[in-house]
């Protein structure tokens, strides 16, 4: 799962440090699938110490390692960092060409109209479109979170609920991230990201575990990148 939450302060965007891979095996002439729980693989990519990468692998059977080598392609055909609308073509032409599936958030800070402007786009398969401008350009302030299985989409957005023989409406869930401080956006961060793994470990033991999330925070001429436990 990943995360991303833009405000007026910069960019904050989570991936959980954690990955799970399933394995078939065949026991007692039985076909089974085993996970594989894996801490530590990289999850983000930084360009010309400018635009960020934080990315889910969708195959849940393998890694392919050529990812991150088509990445450093990509990052050596500029020698300077190009407009982020000219690298987001070329990241899309390269997901397309050889056929990566991943779950992805770019976002960065680009000098347009005198004056730095926030770009966040999301990644679905090979699909990239950008997040937080409407239809006019104008800046959107708010908070998109990338699933392999939905599961906080569910909590957050607007719902039906069979009460007797009649649907009730649940209201989704409203974000003023215009008003957010990056502080809040960290927070609200590890707090989705801790709540979807509360609810895929709900039936084991594993929710108590402490969760792993890479971090990175972005703001003009800025990047910060780290690893927290929450």
């Amino acid at each position: 799962m990943i995360v991303s939450v833009f405000c007026p302060y910069g960019i904050v965007t989570a991936s959980a440090g954690n990955d799970t891979f399933w394995e078939m095996r065949e026991e007692n002439k039985q076909r089974i699938l085993l996970p594989i729980n894996m801490i530590g693989l990289p999850h983000n990519y930084v360009f010309w110490g400018k635009y960020a990468l934080t990315y889910n692998v969708m195959n849940p059977h393998m890694l392919d390692s050529s990812f991150e080598n088509s990445l450093s392609v990509i990052e050596s055909t500029w020698e300077n960092a190009p407009n982020i609308t000219d690298f987001v073509e070329q990241l899309k032409k390269m997901l397309v060409t050889h056929k990566f599936q991943i779950l992805g958030i770019v976002s960065g800070f680009d000098f347009v109209d005198k004056s730095d402007k926030p770009y966040v786009y999301q990644i679905l398969g090979e699909n990239i479109r950008r997040s937080n401008a409407d239809i006019n350009g104008n800046i959107m302030y708010n908070c998109i979170y990338l699933e392999k299985t939905p599961l906080i989409w569910k909590l957050m957005q607007k719902s039906k609920i069979l009460n007797g023989d009649s649907w009730e409406e649940c209201k989704e869930i409203h974000l003023r991230c215009d008003l957010f401080s990056l502080e809040k956006s960290i927070d609200l961060c590890c707090f989705l990201l801790k709540t979807g793994n509360f609810i895929s470990n709900i039936n084991s033991a594993k929710f108590r575990d402490e969760l792993d999330i890479d971090l990175i925070i972005q703001q003009p001429n800025n990047i910060e990148i780290s690893k927290i436990k929450i």
